[in-house]
């Protein structure tokens, strides 16, 4: 759910914890969420229903209103967990409670099962679209102008949230490893040959990393910002440092282990 303007919305947080629900809020987003079972999906939805009716109060209070055309719902779950919902009662019980099988939070499409197809899908779409707009003016630009545009226009779609791709199986990554969008982006940028090998250019001119690897990177990214207390609260209380002692031949070595 979205405010229509960005004010300070801290107050929210106790609001929907009042009725019994977690959430997160960045700028005039707001997401709230609920673990249950699904034998407690009525009292869900009635304390989000509720929740809506106050969060509605408070934001006409301050001379603002929801936007219904990011209000949405989503149930999340294993597709085990989800087969146990009787959604149809639920339907003819709440029939203003209307759930979705998708739904985009910040440009991250969320699907019940949180397999990220759909997302890693569009994402795809998205930056093939691109390259092949960039490739009728790449003859009119430079090499340096050229890697700038894919920089802008597609590498950073790859990286926006992109560790939540992190541990996701190859067959869901896929479409973004094996169709070669980084290969194409980098003929494009070095004037490669098709049958060209650009291992050396991606490693030894441009810099980049395959997109496991850019995965990777960035994670490691965010952990050792962590380490030096450099990013927000919602992170560093999600980070921990822990020792665990291991067995090294006759001696014993204490690795620093981190989790996020």
């Amino acid at each position: 759910m979205g405010c229509s303007s960005r004010c300070s919305i801290s107050s929210i947080g106790s609001l929907l914890a009042f009725c019994s629900l977690l959430s997160h809020s960045y700028a005039d987003d707001v997401q709230a969420y609920k673990h249950l079972l699904a034998s407690d999906a009525r009292s869900a939805i009635l304390s989000v229903f509720r929740a809506t009716g106050l969060l509605d109060e408070w934001v006409s209070s301050n001379r603002l209103r929801l936007n219904p055309l990011k209000t949405q719902y989503i149930w999340l779950g294993t597709r085990q967990q989800l087969a146990k919902l009787d959604l149809v009662s639920l339907s003819h019980e709440f029939p203003t409670f209307v759930s979705s099988t998708s739904v985009r939070d910040w440009w991250v499409i969320l699907d019940q099962e949180l397999s990220f197809a759909e997302h890693i899908s569009s994402l795809t779409r998205s930056c093939f679209y691109q390259l092949r707009q960039l490739r009728v003016v790449s003859r009119s630009l430079s090499s340096s102008s050229t890697a700038t545009l894919v920089h802008v226009f597609i590498l950073n779609r790859l990286d926006y949230c992109s560790s939540l791709c992190l541990g996701l199986p190859y067959v869901r990554l896929r479409p973004l490893i094996g169709v070669g969008l980084l290969r194409a982006a980098v003929r494009l940028i070095g004037g490669v040959p098709k049958f060209g090998h650009i291992g050396e250019f991606m490693r030894d001119t441009i810099h980049w990393l395959p997109v496991r690897q850019r995965i990777l990177y960035r994670v490691s990214t965010i952990d050792w910002r962590c380490i030096l207390g450099v990013v927000p609260a919602y992170l560093s209380e999600l980070f921990v440092i822990y020792i665990r002692p291991v067995r090294v031949g006759d001696h014993i070595a204490r690795p620093l282990v981190v989790t996020i």
